[in-house]
């Protein structure tokens, strides 16, 4: 029973789930915390870009999730396979002529 992808597909489809609601909230809230964290008025005027750097990395989020999603399915081996092919040396790269 392979269950790799279907636990992979679920964490990610959760976890930009929660990071999207968070940058949500965090947007709402921007000109709150400001006032809260920053005393002097002149950072004020940072509560409008908040929203556009918490949606940004949201964003992000959704690209590196997409590129890992792609080198998972692109490269069927582990880590240990890695581990193994190189005789114990933690490297990509083969050990000799032979190995490529």
């Amino acid at each position: 029973m392979k269950t790799g992808p279907r636990f992979f597909t679920k964490t990610v489809t959760y976890a930009q789930f929660i990071i999207t609601w968070c940058a949500l909230a965090l947007s709402l809230y921007a000109p709150h915390f400001i006032k809260i964290f920053a005393l002097n008025t002149d950072y004020w005027g940072a509560a409008s870009v908040i929203p556009m750097l918490a949606y940004a990395f949201v964003l992000m989020n959704m690209q590196v999730t997409g590129h890992m999603s792609f080198y998972h399915s692109k490269n069927k081996c582990s880590a240990d396979d890695l581990y193994r092919r190189n005789g114990g040396k933690l490297s990509a790269e083969p050990t000799s002529d032979t190995d490529v």
